[in-house]
């Protein structure tokens, strides 16, 4: 069976290194088709991009066959809350997750997190591997040792 992967990011513009990044990657993983973009960023109006976000990818995922998602995990408490019902269904659906850091502040985002910290570790506690822009980047997930390869 070939796998499928949902691949989910923004696409400039606007031009950060993020989104420079996603485009690369959206280049090299669908030449066949088989695999499924969603660009977080695709609409002018941000309130279209928060909607596609919260009901039309879960809704996706939850009825899709796809078994792997590539992420860009969020450094904030609204971007977390905007991933959380695709990642929580992936999660129950036992989906493959590979989260991408772009950033190197998600161990003080996990720290801060308040009443969301529970949520977030039962999250990223299924998260499968990450990639990290550098090796000394591997030290924002020492809370998650499962997910540094």
């Amino acid at each position: 069976m070939l796998k499928k992967i949902i691949f989910i990011g923004d696409l400039p513009p606007p031009i950060t290194g993020q989104s420079v990044a996603f485009s690369y990657i959206k280049e090299i993983v669908n030449i066949d088709g088989r695999n499924l973009i969603i660009n977080t960023q695709k609409y002018k109006i941000q309130l279209f991009n928060y909607f596609q976000t919260l009901t039309i990818l879960p809704l996706t995922i939850l009825f899709s066959s796809y078994n792997t998602i590539y992420f860009i995990g969020s450094r904030s408490k609204l971007g977390f809350l905007r991933q959380l019902p695709f990642l929580a269904i992936a999660v129950l659906k036992r989906i493959r997750l590979i989260n991408h850091l772009h950033g190197a502040d998600f161990k003080e985002f996990h720290k801060k997190a308040g009443i969301l910290k529970s949520i977030i570790e039962s999250i990223y506690n299924n998260v499968d591997t990450s990639i990290v822009l550098l090796e000394e980047m591997k030290d924002q997930f020492i809370a998650f040792p499962k997910m540094i390869l």
